[in-house]
C-alpha cells in the first residue's frame, strides 16, 4: 500500500499539545529548568504506549518510563503449584510434558508453573476472528459430516416406514399367525428405537452447535528464581 504521509504531511502532533498557545515555550525559555528533572511522577490511565517517541528520554537523557504496573489483574497467572524436575521435564497445568533448557539457573530447583489462556489477552476483534477461522478448521468439518450421516439416517427409517417394507407377518391362509405377529411386534420396536436414536443424535448435533464455544490456545507458564531475580516463561 502507498504511503499517504507525502500527500497528507505529518500529523500535526503539536494540535496535541499546544505548548507556544498555552504560554508553556515561554515558561521554559525562562526557566529552562523546570522541566520536571529530578521528579518522579506515578499516572494511573487505561493504557500506555511505551513505544511512543515522547516516552523515550528526558531532557537529561535519561529513561522517562521507569517501570510499568498492570493493575487490571487481566495478566494475572496463579502459579501458586510449585514443581520439581524429574529428568530435566516437568508436567504443565496444561499436562503438557515441558523441558527445561539447560541454560537455566535455578538453585532452587523449584518451579512454580501456571496456565493462562491465550484469548483473555488478544483484543476483541482479533479474538472473534481468531475463533471464527479456528471453528471453520476444527469444529466444522466434523460435526458437519456427523449431522448429515445422522439426518441420513432418520430420513432412511422414515422411507423405509412410508414404503410398507415394515408388515405384520402372515402365515399361508393370509391369517395373523402368533409367531409372525410375535417377529412383527420385534421388528417395529427395533425401528421404533433406530430412528429414536437417531432423531436424538440429530437434536444433540444441533445443541451442541448452539453451545460451541472455543477458549482458544493456553499457555503454560513457568517461573522461578534465578538467585538475583524471578524469571518468567511461557
Amino acid at each position: 500500500m502507498a504511503s499517504t504521509t507525502g500527500a497528507l504531511g505529518d500529523f500535526p502532533c503539536w494540535g496535541l499539545l499546544p505548548r507556544k498557545e498555552t504560554g508553556v515555550m515561554s515558561f521554559l525559555s525562562k526557566n529552562p529548568n523546570y522541566d520536571g528533572r529530578g521528579v518522579v511522577i506515578a499516572i494511573f490511565d487505561s493504557g500506555v504506549d511505551p513505544g511512543a517517541p515522547g516516552l523515550q528520554v528526558t531532557t537529561e537523557g535519561k529513561v522517562k518510563v521507569i517501570d510499568r504496573i498492570d493493575g487490571s489483574g487481566a495478566g494475572d497467572v496463579d502459579t501458586s503449584t510449585v514443581v520439581t524436575p524429574v529428568d530435566g521435564t516437568i508436567t504443565g497445568v496444561t499436562g503438557r510434558k515441558l523441558k527445561i533448557p539447560e541454560t537455566w539457573v535455578n538453585p532452587s530447583g523449584k518451579y512454580h508453573i501456571g496456565v493462562k489462556g491465550s484469548f483473555s489477552l488478544y483484543p476483541k476483534q482479533l479474538r472473534e476472528r481468531m475463533t471464527k477461522e479456528r471453528k471453520e478448521k476444527t469444529w466444522d468439518p466434523l460435526h458437519k459430516e456427523l449431522l448429515a450421516e445422522a439426518q441420513r439416517k432418520v430420513q432412511a427409517i422414515e422411507n423405509q416406514k412410508s414404503n410398507g417394507s415394515s408388515s405384520s407377518g402372515t402365515n399361508g391362509n393370509g391369517s395373523g399367525g402368533g409367531g409372525g405377529n410375535s417377529s412383527s411386534s420385534s421388528s417395529n420396536l427395533l425401528e421404533k428405537l433406530a430412528k429414536e436414536d437417531a432423531e436424538s443424535r440429530v437434536s444433540q448435533l444441533n445443541t451442541l452447535e448452539k453451545k460451541y464455544s472455543d477458549l482458544g490456545p493456553a499457555f503454560d507458564c513457568v517461573v522461578y528464581h534465578d538467585g538475583t531475580g524471578v524469571e518468567g516463561m511461557h
